[in-house]
């Protein structure tokens, strides 16, 4: 607010906080994987993004349990403590490893059946079908090639308005779950992927 007085602010808990230019926006989630947090699993983050009109421009996340940050600028590429990281080459399925969004006893009747058939659907085509349990996590394993693929069933802005970034500038691809470009509103499924394996992916939970 200091440095940016005239931005907008969107987080998880405090909603939006208007600022007299709402082109820019800082996105923020202080803690993704809340759960895996509160329970000393180390996959969680915390996550800052800034969009200009609604694109992503600017990211960060920090995995402060693992000792990584990741960076991006637009068309500026992406990196791991410094160093370019890039999505990885993995092109047959057979081989690929997905991971996909956790079951969520908040919304049980939408997120969790879907996530079933995703499931069962993805252990179909791909070698493995994991869930680290935090969408920041996933989003950046993708982006330097321990995944291949991450499927999330329903997703807010502040889940995806950095690693959307991050991804793409590893050379990877975010898009909606139908192959369309992310909108970055509430309630979003959204896919990630190395790119090669993009419309393997679509064509297997759209």
């Amino acid at each position: 607010r200091n440095a940016f007085p005239e931005h907008s602010i969107r987080t998880e808990e405090a909603g939006v906080i208007e600022g007299a230019d709402p082109r820019y926006c800082w996105i923020i989630d202080p803690v993704d994987g809340t759960v895996n947090f509160s329970r000393g699993i180390p996959f969680w983050g915390i996550s800052i993004a800034l969009h200009f009109e609604g694109k992503p421009l600017v990211a960060v996340v920090n995995l402060p349990r693992l000792g990584e940050l990741f960076t991006a600028m637009k068309d500026g590429g992406a990196f791991m403590n410094g160093k370019a990281i890039h999505v990885s080459d993995e092109a047959d399925p057979v081989h690929a490893i997905v991971s996909n969004g956790d079951f969520n006893v908040g919304n049980p009747e939408k997120i969790n059946p879907q996530n079933s058939r995703n499931f069962a659907r993805e252990a179909e085509v791909f070698e493995r079908v994991k869930c680290f349990g935090s969408a920041v996590v996933e989003g950046c394993f993708t982006a330097c090639g321990r995944i291949d693929c991450f499927v999330m069933t329903m997703s807010y802005p502040w889940d995806i308005a950095a690693i959307a970034l991050i991804v793409e500038e590893a050379g990877g691809k975010s898009t909606h779950i139908d192959g369309s470009p992310m909108q970055f509103v509430d309630g979003e499924q959204v896919v990630f992927s190395n790119g090669i394996l993009h419309e393997t992916l679509v064509d297997c939970v759209k």
